[in-house]
């Protein structure tokens, strides 16, 4: 029924935009985010929700978006950093004609960065949220931080990664195989790869060979659910049934049994929770919360 009332209020009330981008430097990049207050003219003494996005992604893509405006319906404030992957004040989706240089461990400083300021605004809470690659990431940062504001995690369709998988998925793209592309990283040691290589969602792309390694090389930690085994912050992991991106996620959830980590299925969602999709995440979110209290 809040979820109905919600929808009825969106359509029957103009949302007053409360969105704003906000800068802030570290060493030399300036990093891009953006709040959504929820309609409060302060922070202070709110409970906010920090977002971590995807892969080559940003803080203003359609899935962050509607996260934070549906969370703002429920009002909860929310915060979306956009990494920089290596440029100072990026926007939008990662260019692949751009070398890469960046490092998937590197979000990890930024979004501690981010906290960081958030806890300079004197909320009662922080609630840690990452999306897919974010959700990895995310959970990465919450094992780094002892606040009294974390008050929970939530992890929306966070990857997982298995080696045998992986490799056959790059060979079937990329037509190389990943062990040849990991050999020669792994020789190279710095610097940029001799000839372009197939990365992440780039065809022939220029790539560091210390950026290669991070996000292909089988350290243990990419698989999110691993991280997740004796982990003491309240955990919520949610799939979506009809998810095609990290499909694995259900049965590698299957290893946790952890009494900290509450995983469940939203029926009919995809990996980008579209749609009304949306208003089942932040139901999910909010009763999690609830139960923190």
């Amino acid at each position: 029924m809040l979820r109905i009332a919600c929808l009825l209020a969106t359509l029957l009330t103009p949302l007053v935009a409360a969105a704003e981008n906000i800068q802030l430097e570290q060493g030399d990049m300036l990093l891009n985010a953006q709040l959504e207050t929820a309609g409060q003219s302060s922070l202070e003494g709110q409970t906010v929700v920090l977002i971590g996005h995807g892969t080559l992604a940003h803080g203003r893509m359609d899935v962050i978006t509607t996260l934070q405006e549906t969370l703002a319906e429920y009002d909860l404030p929310s915060l979306a950093p956009t990494l920089s992957l290596g440029i100072s004040n990026r926007e939008g989706m990662y260019d692949c004609s751009v070398p890469h240089r960046h490092r998937h461990q590197d979000a990890v400083s930024e979004l501690k960065r981010w906290f960081d300021w958030l806890a300079e605004q004197q909320p009662a809470k922080i609630i840690l949220l990452g999306h897919s690659r974010g959700g990895n990431q995310i959970a990465r940062l919450s094992a780094q931080l002892n606040s009294p504001l974390l008050q929970g995690q939530v992890l929306l369709a966070p990857m997982t990664w298995h080696p045998q998988y992986e490799a056959k998925q790059y060979e079937a793209r990329y037509g190389t195989p990943l062990k040849a592309v990991l050999q020669r990283a792994e020789a190279k040691g710095s610097g940029m790869l001799d000839e372009p290589v197939g990365f992440l969602y780039c065809e022939d792309a220029q790539v560091g060979a210390a950026s290669f390694l991070s996000y292909y090389q089988n350290d243990g930690a990419l698989n999110t659910p691993a991280l997740l085994t004796d982990v003491r912050l309240p955990t919520l992991v949610i799939a979506g049934s009809e998810d095609q991106v990290v499909p694995q996620l259900p049965s590698a959830m299957q290893s946790v049994q952890n009494p900290s980590v509450e995983f469940v299925t939203i029926n009919g969602a995809d990996h980008f929770f579209r749609d009304l999709f949306a208003y089942d995440v932040v139901d999910q979110v909010t009763a999690f919360m609830d139960s923190q209290r």
